[in-house]
């Protein structure tokens, strides 16, 4: 969801560069409206009927396939939502909404981010009407677990009604990316507005440009906490353990925050850049379903990050691609003259391809580091909780004074897997689903498990996530002193 959340945003950029400008068209309303609703209503109505037919075979012979059925298509959904968006920009709804008579250009109701989320409303809605019929299927799965959960003596939530479950999929999947991403394109279309008037050079709007997108980002966290339903985590043994778990490997954090999801969010995540806007988040699923050893094994996972500095890396690397590909793309269109805007904007969107297949291949590897950092992790504090306790198992009794361990051990690498499995199974996640950025999860458990008999001290991804990180900076120096001395 939050690739095509940025897809929303890139579009509209593009569609208002020059190179762009030329591949569009200003329909007349009627067909206008024609491209902007009929697709969208064919989406929609192919989508209802999909959950409505799954949610009658489930508890019936083939549910589960229904389901899995389902389930691709729903991965696809986004992506057939944001090709509609994709047309309306095509068929001129911007300009349409600006009262602009060419695409790409202004009009009298070019307004501050009116006119752009005007322009994004038909596709975001299109995307909570999924949420909207996918609600019966949620429900029958949560009914399916409340027996379950009874007998092992979990916590029992109340069933969301449709308007909570619609609600906090907004709230979780839209506040994380959509609420930035509208901050900076605000600021971005009011340093174009100024530097158009003449209030600014075009110098101070450049490097005022990224000043603003930083803000944003800074201070994304306190926006998320507000958006998301958190609160401190409650005093107690979890929160002192998770604390001293942050005390251990040297990751300063505002608070660790509780995630109220009723039991429908199995997950862990770390927000902010710096120390005092940085907060941990651990949802309420998580901390009732999954086991102390395996929560453990999330957080390290998730500290990771940090004590890696996984974000600054990540945006170096993203910065670098775009730099890369930037200059090779200026490079194409120097040595090919004055070529037609189908080709500059084909180039513009291969370029747009390459830096999303090497951002998910950094991610995924970034991914695969966080992972050997909670099994390493893992396997320290079972070692040291052995060596405390010698008398607990013969071999422990006969080498009360062992060595610190030195190699992953199975019990380390078993509690990473057994993690991400558990996981995976109460977010209802096939093991083989593949995902951009975090890879499926089946390819990390099989890393994990190669990972058993290894040196603890740099394994492998180690090695690889500083040569990427390395060359990322070195691509990335080299951009900026191309633009320089260009």
């Amino acid at each position: 969801m939050q690739l095509i959340l940025l897809g929303l945003a890139l579009a509209i950029f593009m569609h208002d560069t020059p190179e762009f400008s030329g591949l569009g068209v200003v329909l007349p309303l009627g067909w206008l409206l024609v491209c902007v609703l009929v697709p969208k209503a064919i989406l929609a109505l192919g989508y209802a009927w999909a959950c409505r037919r799954t949610t009658r075979r489930l508890g019936k012979a083939g549910g589960m396939r229904s389901i899995n059925r389902l389930n691709r298509f729903t991965a696809l959904f986004p992506l057939f939502a944001l090709a509609s968006f994709v047309l309306d920009l095509w068929a001129g709804l911007p300009s349409w909404l600006r009262g602009a008579d060419t695409p790409g250009t202004t009009g009298p109701r070019d307004w501050v981010l009116i006119d752009e989320l005007v322009v994004m409303l038909p596709t975001l809605g299109l995307l909570v009407f999924s949420y909207w019929v996918y609600y019966p299927i949620d429900r029958r799965l949560r009914e399916a677990t409340l027996l379950t959960r009874a007998d092992q003596g979990l916590p029992l939530y109340p069933v969301w009604t449709r308007r909570q479950y619609v609600t906090a999929q907004i709230r979780n999947h839209f506040a994380m990316i959509l609420g930035p991403l509208l901050v900076i394109m605000a600021w971005s279309e009011t340093l174009v507005k100024l530097q158009t008037a003449g209030h600014i050079t075009g110098t101070t709007q450049l490097w005022l440009m990224p000043v603003g997108a930083g803000v944003a980002f800074l201070f994304a966290p306190l926006m998320i906490r507000k958006l998301w339903d958190t609160v401190p985590l409650p005093p107690g043994p979890i929160r002192d353990k998770l604390l001293s778990m942050c005390d251990r490997h040297r990751v300063r954090v505002s608070d660790l925050l509780l995630w109220r999801t009723f039991g429908g969010m199995i997950n862990a995540a770390v927000m902010g850049l710096f120390g005092r806007v940085r907060f941990i988040l651990l949802s309420d699923g998580l901390l009732d379903q999954v086991n102390e050893r395996e929560v453990e094994a999330v957080m390290a996972h998730e500290l990771a990050h940090v004590r890696m500095r996984h974000l600054w890396w990540l945006l170096i690397s993203a910065a670098a691609g775009v730099g890369v590909l930037s200059v090779l793309g200026e490079t194409l269109l120097k040595l090919g003259g004055d070529w037609p805007a189908w080709v500059q904007a084909g180039l513009s969107v291969v370029g747009l391809v390459l830096w999303a297949l090497q951002f998910g291949w950094v991610s995924r590897r970034i991914e695969r580091q966080a992972d050997t950092f909670g099994a390493r992790h893992m396997t320290v504090v079972h070692d040291e909780r052995t060596r405390a306790t010698p008398g607990e198992t013969t071999v422990e009794a006969e080498l009360p004074s062992r060595a610190p361990a030195t190699l992953f051990d199975e019990f380390g690498v078993a509690s990473m897997i057994g993690a991400l499995q558990r996981v995976a199974d109460l977010n209802h996640i096939a093991t083989n689903r593949r995902s951009w950025r975090h890879g499926s999860i089946a390819w990390r458990q099989a890393y994990l498990s190669s990972l058993i008999g290894q040196p603890l001290d740099r394994p492998p991804i180690d090695r690889m996530m500083w040569k990427i990180n390395a060359v990322s900076l070195l691509l990335l120096v080299g951009v900026i002193v191309w633009g320089v001395v260009g």
